[in-house]
């Protein structure tokens, strides 16, 4: 009972801070992303983090549905700025393959079949490339679970002899150079040198808080809910369990309803990990699922649990 009454007291303690606005510090000209550090290695860990993709002194950003290098400090959506990082290991001595996703958009680095019809090899598209779905997979560092390179091209296989490499465009975009795949890491090919970099330090404008903020009132109202559940769901299983179980057992089956509680809560790290590493709604899909499956199972017992507490 403590418990539950201590969860919905830090929820009032959410909603009155959440109006406090003493010792604000200005942060008007703030420096942003400059204390980015290149990543070293991408060891099981590291591949859980989101990075950013970036090229000298700039990022690769999505925005308008079309991939743009934006300078550190200009303003930009900082989650469509960092990307997930996928590898998949081909063995046999090949290369990895690297899938980079989008934590804004949930979308693949990729070309679009459209942008690079028709391209000859040496020919470079005409357009700034959007974000498409064709072409993706790509190499980039030959090693990276203990040395991960920096300043490195980024292509794609079109052919079997023949790759895309992204290239800067003239307006701040990326174009994609089509070039013999031997020829892929030559500095005269002229491919955009990338490096992955953790994100560093950013200051979020006005706009950007107003966008993930919301009402403490739903906190509020969550952590009510949340708690009214718990009143309800705690004894009526205790006392269940100490009705069904044998007297000798009475005791140990208490102890496994609270154990099977505190097994779940210490799942909760799956969450976490899933929200670093796949698009915002396959997060919450799992989530969905996970509850509507404890669902169905629940109410396939209620008859079955009737007969028993008979």
């Amino acid at each position: 009972m403590n418990k539950k009454f201590s969860t919905l007291l830090c929820a009032s303690l959410l909603f009155s801070s959440a109006f406090s606005a003493v010792n604000a510090v200005d942060l008007t000209g703030a420096a942003v992303g400059v204390d980015a550090t290149a990543v070293a290695k991408l060891d099981k860990a590291a591949l859980s983090g989101v990075y950013q993709l970036r090229v000298g002194t700039q990022v690769l950003v999505i925005e308008d549905g079309k991939y743009v290098l934006k300078n550190v400090n200009d303003s930009f959506d900082l989650q469509a700025s960092l990307w997930c990082v996928q590898v998949t290991e081909e063995g046999q001595g090949k290369e990895p393959i690297y899938d980079f996703v989008n934590k804004a958009t949930g979308e693949f680095l990729a070309i679009s079949e459209e942008d690079v019809v028709g391209l000859q090899v040496g020919g470079t598209t005409d357009a700034e490339l959007s974000v498409g779905e064709t072409f993706g997979g790509w190499a980039f560092s030959p090693e990276y679970k203990e040395n991960l390179k920096g300043n490195m091209p980024l292509y794609t296989y079109q052919e079997a002899d023949n790759v895309l490499l992204l290239v800067k465009g003239d307006k701040g975009g990326i174009k994609a150079k089509k070039v013999k795949a031997s020829e892929a890491r030559s500095n005269s090919t002229g491919g955009a040198q990338f490096t992955l970099y953790d994100a560093g330090t950013y200051v979020l404008s006005a706009a950007e808080i107003n966008a993930i903020r919301v009402t403490p009132w739903i906190m509020i109202g969550l952590y009510f809910i949340l708690t009214v559940a718990e009143l309800f769901i705690s004894p009526l299983g205790l006392s269940f369990v100490s009705k069904v179980a044998p007297p000798h057992l009475q005791g140990l089956m208490q102890g496994c309803w609270l154990a099977a509680t505190a097994v779940g809560n210490s799942l909760l790290f799956i969450g976490g990990i899933l929200y670093t590493t796949v698009p915002i709604w396959a997060c919450w899909l799992v989530f969905v699922g996970a509850t509507g499956a404890s669902m169905i199972v629940m109410l396939s017992m209620v008859k079955w649990l009737e007969r028993v507490a008979k």
